[in-house]
């Protein structure tokens, strides 16, 4: 009977403390502590009120007092901010892709609209990781990304005004290796095996002259590679370059390295032949042929013109590669071509690249080139009626169909320089093989 007492008499104190929360003036979050204190109270004294009266007699009454509760201090929600990570991509626009990061509408018309801030968004590249601080109704107060030249781009809000920044990234170097057995595509197994796909290219281009890794390669054919990624703070930023490779084919290994000997660079097996074709027949990792070589309708669709070259259709910003070795002849503005790099190769060979959204860093006329650097990226500049790439290969001075055209194998390597060459491959094959057999199971299916 007695606990019976008690515990109405804590639920009218319960409910009194409560009503007396509820008259304070105070925020809906505030009251609900105040509430919860309250209940947490009845609890305890609810308890005590229950305990068994056999352990021996108690003494109790209730003692009911108002109890002052001060104001709780929250926080104003609207301060917060949230980190938000999305992939630019191919097709994506500067307002697609803020409107995934939680930007509003007017925030975002005010980033596109600020001239530095564009011109740093236009460094974007398709893939590319991009990081923003957004508060909880949509304003933007930090954007960062990191540039095909290996900056750290930044795009910031402070007092209503729009800042922006380019800093150099600090970056270390790591040596990867990994390895696979063909199932069905080659390069689409080596990405499997967690290449990445500008690595995997790479492996074409590296036995151009020996094997079509591509489409050549069968069933139960091997795979091995050791290239190059770069990281900041621990992130990963870009894979580099394939520094040497081995394909099992029918039986018989090849094997290429990357020389770098100055004046003479590109792959070459260890007894310093090239493995390389001396030209590539397309400039882009992906692309489809718009318009092929030789003849065709002008934009007004009345009167047939030569065509000199190949139109590749991509999406801007996707990354140009040189052909061949060469140097740069001219970089720059022309007319109808708009940004225009044009290089020079041995063997009185030209390449032109047109409609380019903008050039690599670096290049400029006398830059001397490798086959697959990137130098530049698709636009539509000049007189481009869409996104493309328009690419031309001469042969003393003579035009010629890049995608039929017999190509020139690449160059041996120079005798003075065999002795160095052979020292690399040494070393280089030595590291995969022992890189391979300390991480079979990882590597190899």
């Amino acid at each position: 009977m007695q606990k019976n007492i008690l515990l109405t008499k804590a639920l009218e104190a319960s409910a009194t403390a409560v009503a007396a929360v509820d008259r304070l003036s105070l925020s809906p979050r505030q009251k609900l502590v105040g509430a919860v204190a309250g209940v947490f109270l009845t609890a305890v004294v609810g308890a005590i009120a229950t305990v068994d009266g056999s352990a021996g007699a108690v003494n109790a009454h209730a003692v009911v007092e108002k109890i002052r509760i001060d104001p709780v201090t929250l926080g104003d929600a609207g301060d917060s901010t949230f980190w938000y990570e999305e992939r630019f991509g191919r097709g994506d626009t500067f307002g697609s892709l803020l409107a995934r990061l939680q930007v509003s509408n007017i925030d975002a018309s005010r980033v596109v609209g600020d001239a530095a801030a564009s011109r740093l968004l236009r460094k974007l590249r398709p893939g590319t990781s991009v990081r923003a601080e957004v508060s909880r109704v949509g304003e933007l107060q930090q954007l960062e990304f990191i540039t095909a030249d290996d900056r750290l781009g930044r795009i910031a809000r402070a007092d209503g005004r729009i800042s922006t920044s380019e800093r150099i990234l600090q970056m270390t170097r790591e040596v990867v290796a990994r390895s696979t057995v063909v199932r069905s595509r080659a390069l689409a197994d080596v990405q499997n095996a967690g290449v990445p796909a500008s690595v995997a290219l790479q492996f074409s281009q590296a036995f151009g002259s020996a094997i079509d890794v591509g489409a050549g390669l069968v069933r139960g054919d091997r795979i091995a590679g050791l290239y190059e990624v770069f990281y900041h703070e621990g992130q990963l930023v870009r894979a580099g370059r394939l520094l040497a490779a081995e394909v099992t084919h029918g039986g018989q290994t090849h094997r290429a390295l990357w020389f770098d000997g100055g004046s003479t660079r590109g792959y070459f097996n260890p007894q310093g032949e090239s493995t390389q074709v001396g030209f590539r027949r397309v400039p882009l990792d992906f692309a489809k042929v718009n318009s092929g070589f030789g003849s065709r309708l002008d934009a007004s669709g009345q009167q047939w013109v030569t065509h000199k070259g190949i139109d590749f259709g991509a999406p801007i910003g996707t990354p140009v590669r040189a052909t061949g070795d060469g140097v740069v002849d001219y970089a720059g503005w022309q007319s109808g071509y708009g940004n225009v790099v044009v290089l020079r190769h041995s063997g009185d060979y030209t390449t032109l690249y047109a409609h380019l959204s903008q050039f690599s860093p670096g290049t400029r006329t006398g830059l001397r080139i490798g086959q697959g650097d990137t130098i530049g990226f698709v636009g539509q500049t000049g007189w481009a009626t869409g996104p493309h790439l328009h690419y031309e290969l001469r042969h003393h001075g003579v035009y010629m169909n890049p995608m039929s055209a017999s190509l020139p194998s690449g160059a041996n390597l120079p005798a003075r320089q065999q002795a160095q060459l052979q020292a690399q491959a040494k070393a280089l094959f030595a590291q995969l093989e022992a890189s391979l057999q300390s991480t079979a199971v990882a590597l190899v299916d």
